[in-house]
């Protein structure tokens, strides 16, 4: 039976849920519509110390790695007297952490007494975050703070909306991963600079020899500030599959229209190896902008956030997103238009059990 990991984020604290997988008769037809059998509140995923924004998660080695967004350090589980006045001690775009597995391959959820959200289980999360973004903001993103706040009341918000995704791991658990970013500008009333902004690629490294197994996070490294230029399609930043060799990189526009590109896993960070589907077929030709539409791809959903799973009891991949759930045929190639009913209305990322 097919388990996933759901957490819901909010104010600090997750809802961490198992979800079953109603098994399907085995069918030729090209599309699935899965069912979900039945969904248990296993418990809070939190992290005291820290209040966050919406996170995403990946097996990562032997643990879960967990990448977030908004994230307010906190002092002895109450808000600093710094919150909010750009100084380091207090607010940073993006943050991330590791939770455990018990032996048995479940989530390490523990009982507590009755926690300041008012469940009696927990899943800890824990990491050594410093002072400083996860994902580190560039020059000319006003990194004088770790929030990107600019003099002019704009920010630079570099928001993770895909968990790292993992290009190669090695038998010794050595891991390299990739991040595609939005370089997001927003004004102070939360509109935009540029609807379709630039897209920045970092890369994740991580070795038990180097980082250990306790709470030194993966070292992480900018590839390329505008690896996707302004007015592009944001590949990798929608969504990512990886299949037969290759990572699958959805985008989503400002207009809510999905393109999608592949490369080889070994050439991520080589601009020049990506394919591109358009009218249909893969073409090394880069669409001209995310006006072209012959490049948008009849891609199930509602857009936002989400996570892809491949389901070997569904034989397809399966996206949940906090509007619900959805299915891709057995290639990431070509997405059906059938959709679940989300569990409830939150935000939704998930980790596979």
């Amino acid at each position: 039976m097919l388990s996933i990991t759901i957490k819901r984020l909010m104010l600090g604290s997750a809802y961490l849920l198992a979800v079953a997988a109603a098994p399907l008769a085995r069918s030729t037809a090209a599309t699935v519509s899965p069912q979900l059998a039945s969904a248990t509140l296993l418990g809070d995923v939190v992290d005291p110390n820290l209040q966050r924004d919406s996170c995403g998660s990946v097996k990562w080695d032997t643990r879960v790695l967990w990448t977030c967004r908004d994230t307010e350090i906190l002092v002895n589980q109450s808000v600093s007297l710094l919150v909010y006045n750009n100084t380091l001690a207090a607010f940073i775009s993006s943050s991330a952490s590791y939770t455990n597995f018990k032996a048995d391959g479940t989530p390490d959820v523990v009982a507590v007494d009755y926690d300041q959200y008012g469940y009696d289980d927990e899943l800890i999360m824990y990491g050594d975050n410093g002072e400083t973004s996860f994902y580190p903001l560039q020059s000319d993103e006003c990194n004088s703070n770790e929030a990107g706040n600019c003099n002019d009341g704009t920010r630079f918000a570099l928001w993770p909306s895909v968990p790292p995704t993992i290009a190669s791991q090695s038998s010794d658990g050595t891991i390299v991963a990739y991040t595609f970013i939005r370089v997001e500008h927003i004004t102070d009333t939360l509109g935009v600079v540029n609807p379709d902004p630039p897209t920045s690629l970092y890369r994740l490294d991580y070795s038990p020899d180097v980082q250990g197994v306790g709470d030194t996070l993966p070292s992480v490294s900018l590839v390329d500030e505008e690896f996707w230029s302004l007015n592009a399609f944001a590949y990798g930043d929608y969504g990512t599959v990886t299949h037969d060799g290759y990572m699958y990189l959805y985008a989503e526009t400002s207009a809510y229209n999905i393109a999608l590109a592949k490369v080889a896993l070994g050439d991520v960070e080589d601009k020049t190896k990506y394919q591109y589907y358009v009218d249909g077929n893969w073409s090394s030709t880069p669409p001209v902008n995310v006006n072209d539409t012959s490049a948008y791809l009849d891609h199930p959903g509602a857009g936002g956030q989400g996570t892809y799973y491949w389901s070997s009891l569904w034989e397809c991949f399966v996206r949940k997103t906090r509007r619900g759930v959805t299915t891709l045929l057995s290639t990431p190639r070509r997405c059906i238009s059938s959709s679940l009913n989300s569990l409830e209305n939150g935000r939704f990322q998930g980790t596979s059990g």
